[in-house]
């Protein structure tokens, strides 16, 4: 009876088979965008005008010769002139530095306000709530005026600053996490004589290394993919995101070609792809967490 019931309770129903359909749909049409960037960019423009669907007739790197070449950033009108690699090492930066902020900040407050009954827990807890239904964008301006007046503005310094907050979904997703682990943890621990810093560190820490460890990567995929942070508060050490709008938004006739902006986007999407592919499992949802059977 309960092995009937359980194949009665997986029969799909026409809300399931509707949702698969438009995710199956989506998917498909993410998968025609990568390959259609990639076959592209190996072609000529008139190639491309006559075969834009079709796999390359002669696969030529020419197009990526161009982008090496033009793929540059001049600050300003008279200001200094970056390179790919430069880009590349300030997306390093600006990944880790900000990375490292959010983790860290995120992950400290969601453990305090977890683990401590306090009425300041109950308010951080509800300000996460209340200014994720808020729109920020106003902020932007007011942010700008304090960096400039604290002499942080255009420095990873300040950016890494605007970045080390605990708002946002990530607060809540540590904080259910530290709420389920059982206090027979923390308890042993201070049986033994640690005191809190100990126990965080020691015990809360490991065992939220999985999760961690997840957000950690979808906040660096989101860094590298960053670009409006960059143009509005570090003009002058551009990413490589960056250095794309830059690129994509120029007017030089020997880049104007959609082939040779493919190719740019493709370059930069490779290695973020890459990251992705071996570490996939652990961003869709491998996240485990352990517990004390009493």
């Amino acid at each position: 009876m309960k092995t009937a019931a359980r194949k009665i309770g997986r029969k799909p129903n026409a809300f399931s088979i509707i949702c698969s359909a438009f995710l199956w749909i989506f998917c498909l049409l993410l998968i025609f965008l990568f390959v259609y960037a990639f076959f592209n960019s190996f072609k000529g423009l008139i190639e491309f005008i006559e075969n834009p669907l079709g796999i390359p007739r002669t696969w030529s790197f020419d197009n990526y010769l161009l982008i090496l070449n033009y793929f540059v950033y001049t600050v300003g009108a008279r200001g200094p002139t970056y390179y790919i690699e430069d880009m590349i090492l300030f997306t390093l930066i600006y990944c880790i530095g900000c990375t490292f902020c959010s983790i860290a900040v995120c992950t400290v407050t969601a453990y305090v306000t977890a683990r401590f009954a306090y009425k300041f827990s109950e308010i951080v807890y509800v300000t996460v709530l209340v200014t994720m239904s808020l729109s920020v964008v106003g902020s932007q301006a007011s942010e700008l005026e304090i960096l400039r007046s604290i002499s942080l503005y255009d420095t990873f310094i300040g950016v890494f600053l605007l970045k080390a907050n605990f708002l946002g979904v990530y607060f809540l997703v540590l904080h259910a996490m530290f709420k389920g682990v059982p206090r027979t943890y923390s308890e042993a621990a201070e049986i033994d004589g640690a005191g809190n810093l100990r126990i965080f560190w020691s015990i809360m820490l490991p065992l939220a290394r999985n999760t961690l460890f997840t957000i950690t990567l979808i906040y660096f995929i989101g860094y590298w993919n960053d670009y409006q942070t960059p143009l509005l508060y570090l003009p002058s050490s551009p990413t490589i995101a960056l250095g794309l709008f830059n690129f994509n938004n120029s007017t030089i006739p020997d880049i104007a070609s959609p082939t040779i902006k493919l190719g740019a986007s493709f370059m930069v999407f490779l290695p973020i792809f890459i990251v992705f592919l071996i570490f996939q499992k652990r961003i869709i949802g491998n996240v485990s967490l352990g517990g004390i059977k009493e």
